[in-house]
């Protein structure tokens, strides 16, 4: 858990006036000899803080029906930290992201928390526009950088974003000079972009 807690470090000192109001805290730590995980709203710390929701799951289960999509992010094969999101209870225990044309669980996640009080926004985005853009006047939340070999993408921002295939509004993310005006997320198995206009959160 230590790159991810060092990373949640250095956003919390590049953003020095947002640190009050959301913080990335860890999904999984080690008791004694074994990992253990935990699904965001036992994650983020109470009473002070709660879980970003993006929204809520639309499931003919009623076991998955209403449950919310947590925001979260993982560094998919190291290269990078990106969005994806935490459901309950059946994917509670990994942050599901977009990768590779495949959706990919990951155990060493972090979750999304606002401060009580605080209100991150999801706001549409505009015709080819990017979330730095459809943000202004305020800012993107972004969950990492892009580590490529691509020098037109490495170090671009992964900005969190979420888009709705008819059975909810889930988390992905948003990158500049990648496929374009779109928002990546996983559903059923597959990494895809979701239909435009998608949602970007915003500080």
């Amino acid at each position: 858990m230590k790159p991810l807690a060092f990373v949640s470090i250095l956003f919390a000192l590049s953003y020095s006036d947002t640190v009050l109001a959301y913080f990335w805290a860890d999904g999984c730590r080690r008791i004694e000899s074994r990992t253990v995980c935990r699904p965001c709203d036992e994650v983020c710390p109470v009473p002070r803080s709660r879980p970003v929701v993006s929204g809520t799951y639309v499931s003919t289960d009623a076991r998955l029906n209403g449950q919310s999509f947590f925001v979260c992010r993982a560094n998919a094969n190291r290269e990078g930290l990106r969005a994806g999101y935490n459901l309950k209870p059946n994917w509670s225990k990994h942050c599901w992201v977009g990768y590779g044309g495949r959706e990919r669980f990951e155990q060493n996640y972090q979750c999304l928390c606002s401060d009580v009080g605080i209100e991150l926004s999801w706001v549409y985005v505009g015709p080819g526009a990017s979330c730095d853009e459809s943000c202004r006047p305020s800012r993107p939340v972004i969950s990492g950088t892009y580590v490529s070999s691509d020098p037109r993408l490495h170090r671009q921002p992964f900005f969190v974003c979420s888009g709705d295939f008819g059975d909810g509004r889930r988390v992905g993310y948003n990158l500049r000079g990648f496929g374009g005006n779109h928002c990546y997320t996983g559903h059923g198995g597959r990494e895809e972009y979701t239909p435009w206009p998608y949602k970007c959160l915003c500080e």
